[in-house]
């Protein structure tokens, strides 16, 4: 199976009609002290309007998926958390999440986002891409 990742921007324009997403827009917006004022702008004044072809709005929005998700833990819905084993022999969640039509894959031990087209290519890309930690925790559990 081929496993497509794309970037956030991908689903801009289902993310537009999540109300929350155009709320934490707005609070980027004045965070960001006047920084991305015109393109937020624009992005909410086109809201529902397909924007493929305004690739300043779809790099703005992929540059600030990482803040956008830091602010929207409250919406998004978690599908599946793997456990690994990380640096020190510490262990970590790799977690699967939804939000609208995006899956995501999050491994805060890489500070890495993915995200995804539907949930079994989350989940797969997940297991492949830390499949050596993932590993690792078994093989720790298994002699400790």
């Amino acid at each position: 199976m081929t496993i497509e990742r794309v970037k956030l921007s991908y689903f801009l324009p289902e993310l537009l009609q999540i109300d929350s997403f155009l709320v934490t827009l707005k609070e980027i917006k004045e965070w960001d002290d006047k920084k991305y004022f015109s393109i937020i702008d624009s992005i909410l004044h086109k809201k529902g309007i397909l924007v493929d072809s305004d690739t300043k709005e779809k790099d703005f929005v992929d540059s600030i998926s990482g803040d956008f998700l830091d602010r929207s833990e409250s919406i998004i819905e978690s599908v599946l958390d793997i456990e690994a084993l990380g640096a020190y022999d510490e262990v970590f969640t790799i977690s699967v999440m939804q939000l609208g039509p995006t899956f995501l894959v999050r491994a805060p031990e890489f500070e890495d986002v993915q995200f995804f087209k539907n949930q079994d290519h989350a989940e797969n890309w997940a297991r492949d891409n830390y499949s050596s930690f993932i590993e690792a925790l078994v093989e720790y559990n298994r002699h400790n």
